[in-house]
């Protein structure tokens, strides 16, 4: 699986020009033209956005699965995210940026320049802060970090380093305000854990009680920490306390498995991941009921992809 996932780095990390902007600077207009496109009734429903390794955000009604649109040249994606307004954060790893489209829209109103090469982002519905976890350093080449917009300070960067991480994949806030980051170290590729809590100035480590074999997408489903272990499809529910985790439940994500890394999204009581087969066939997104899992109760294949990585739901306000 580490083999897998250091190839698709290897591509995107190969395919990558772009300037990127410095840390501190803040967000910034970008008006490349491209041929994206919305249909005009996906303004007013609830949006599905699935991107794809291959440069493509896919877009779909919630929860009818009709596919509204495609957002286009972007050159390797990561994760997804939204906040309660409906905009939609895209992590473009190669081009080092995420960039932001407001709900139904087909172009970005700003980027935010990454540290490094991104894989997730997660926005703090307390701040509007917006996190971004970088799985590599880019100037000079190093291990990855966390750099986190101040929406209070005009968008400001401020980046966040952890000794016990060599890689960090994704992040989600929870409620209140604090920030969670997975990824592995630098020796072994053993699984980390890390919370920055609300006001802090440092990464702190927690230890889980029970063994993650590879992390995978990390988010708050409104009352626990969901994570995602990719070895075997299951998305355990953690509650933190200090410098542990405590596993309280577990959910089983029935249907093919890739061990790929990707990024769920949990709207309400639904689970929303991308999905397929080893050893790179990442092709279908499937809905579960969430937190009892099983089988998906649908499958949204958007056909032409290369590998689908993360979902995220815009709400219609």
């Amino acid at each position: 699986m580490r083999n897998i996932f250091a190839c698709v780095v290897a591509a995107v990390l190969g395919g990558c020009s772009a300037t990127q902007l410095p840390s501190g600077q803040t967000a910034v207009t970008y008006a490349v033209p491209d041929p994206s496109w919305i249909a005009h009734k996906a303004q007013s429903e609830d949006l599905l956005y699935i991107s794809d390794q291959g440069g493509r955000v896919y877009v779909f009604t919630y929860p009818g699965g009709e596919r509204v649109g495609m957002l286009t040249r972007f050159r390797a994606l990561g994760g997804l995210c939204s906040d309660s307004n409906g905009d939609v954060f895209v992590v473009d790893t190669a081009r080092q940026a995420v960039l932001q489209y407001s709900h139904g829209a087909t172009r970005p109103t700003h980027v935010f320049g990454a540290s490094g090469y991104p894989q997730g982002c997660a926005v703090d519905p307390t701040t509007g802060n917006l996190a971004v976890a970088d799985y590599q350093a880019a100037q000079p080449p190093g291990p990855g970090n966390v750099l986190v917009y101040n929406r209070m300070k005009n968008m400001r960067s401020t980046i966040y380093t952890d000794p016990s991480f060599n890689q960090f994949f994704f992040c989600g806030y929870d409620g209140r305000g604090n920030l969670y980051v997975d990824g592995v170290n630098a020796g072994t590729s053993q699984s980390e854990f890390a919370e920055l809590p609300k006001g802090a100035t440092s990464l702190r480590d927690f230890k889980l009680n029970e063994r993650i074999a590879y992390p995978g997408a990390i988010q708050w489903d409104g009352t626990d920490l969901a994570v995602e272990d990719l070895s075997s499809d299951v998305i355990y529910r953690v509650r933190v306390a200090a410098s542990s985790g405590r596993v309280v439940g577990s959910t089983h994500l029935d249907g093919d498995h890739s061990t790929l890394l990707t990024q769920f999204w949990i709207q309400n009581n639904v689970i929303i991941s991308p999905y397929g087969k080893l050893p790179r066939s990442v092709h279908r997104a499937g809905l579960w009921p969430y937190p009892s899992g099983g089988s998906p109760k649908k499958v949204l294949e958007p056909r032409g992809d290369v590998e689908l990585l993360g979902a995220t739901i815009s709400v219609h306000q």
